[in-house]
């Protein structure tokens, strides 16, 4: 791939969103909100295979390897539908006769439609946290008035059917990377529309084109990526927050309306030709950071 220059001086600040974008944040948060919790197709599962890992067992191994230097673990699910994926994992977890009994796990799941069941609870080693109501857009926002602090502490999040359904999905993304414990922390995601300013909105009907903008936003920010294409799902990502990860080098400019939630586009100093890039179109292949790929491999179904 070619060598590219990026202003690292320039760091995006989702507090910096434009008026526009803003708008169109809180009226898609307002009209999901009023949505009754089973008005999805899909909304939620007990396992995602997102990027074709099997993410209860990667846990499972994680938490076992950590351990005894550490007791207390966190994952998360955004966008989380009917809370199965948390329910699924908790039994996972307490049924597993090797797991050490001094630990403790946060389950944390966050959805934009309310809750009106108990949101807090235990099950065996495991707390869960149900949200509803919660404009995971302004994530940080959202768990400062609840009051609580995750920054550094998500060891597992998962985003499932969810990055395309936001205004500002980039914005989010440089929401969750904070959460992720450095080195170690694992996030899975389905790929998201965004815009560069050389570009227009009739090139997201492309899903294509989603992949090649995500694939340079996390090369320019240092992020290990593992990225697999899934056939009519699209591309499929698997991330890790490293040491040298930076923040996205990008600048707000507008968002557009685009299908029923806009698509937003951003001032970049970089650009990578799509031949530069070398992604491969075999769906059985993965395109990344080769030592992710190790790491995930014994994992992948």
């Amino acid at each position: 791939m070619n060598c590219i220059t990026v202003n690292q001086n320039k760091a995006l600040d989702w507090n910096q969103r434009p008026k526009k974008t803003n708008n169109l944040i809180d009226k898609c948060f307002d009209r999901v909100r009023d949505l009754p919790a089973d008005h999805w197709p899909f909304n939620g599962a007990p396992k995602y295979c997102i990027c074709g890992v099997d993410e209860h067992e990667w846990f499972i191994a994680f938490i076992k390897n950590a351990y005894p230097k550490r007791k207390r673990f966190c994952a998360m699910d955004i966008g989380a539908g009917n809370f199965s994926w948390a329910k699924a994992l908790s039994q996972r977890i307490n049924q597993d006769s090797h797991l050490p009994h001094d630990i403790s796990i946060s389950i944390i799941s966050l959805r934009g439609e309310p809750n009106p069941n108990q949101e807090s609870f235990s099950e065996g080693k495991c707390y869960l946290l149900n949200l509803g109501a919660f404009k995971i857009e302004n994530l940080f926002e959202e768990f400062t008035h609840r009051n609580f602090d995750f920054e550094n502490n998500a060891d597992l999040i998962v985003a499932s059917m969810t990055f395309q359904h936001l205004v500002d999905p980039v914005g989010m993304l440089a929401q969750l990377l904070p959460l992720l414990q450095p080195i170690t922390g694992l996030l899975l995601m389905d790929p998201f529309p965004f815009l560069y300013q050389n570009q227009t909105v009739d090139l997201m009907s492309d899903p294509e084109n989603y992949k090649n903008n995500i694939v340079q936003l996390l090369f320019t920010s240092n992020v290990p990526f593992l990225m697999k294409n899934c056939g009519l799902l699209g591309s499929q990502f698997a991330l890790f927050k490293s040491l040298d990860t930076t923040p996205f080098p990008l600048e707000y400019l507008t968002t557009f309306n685009f299908g029923a939630f806009g698509v937003t586009q951003f001032k970049a100093d970089y650009f990578l030709d799509k031949t530069d890039l070398l992604i491969p179109n075999d769906p059985e292949e993965f395109f990344g950071d080769p030592n992710l790929y190790e790491e995930l491999s014994y994992f992948i179904l």
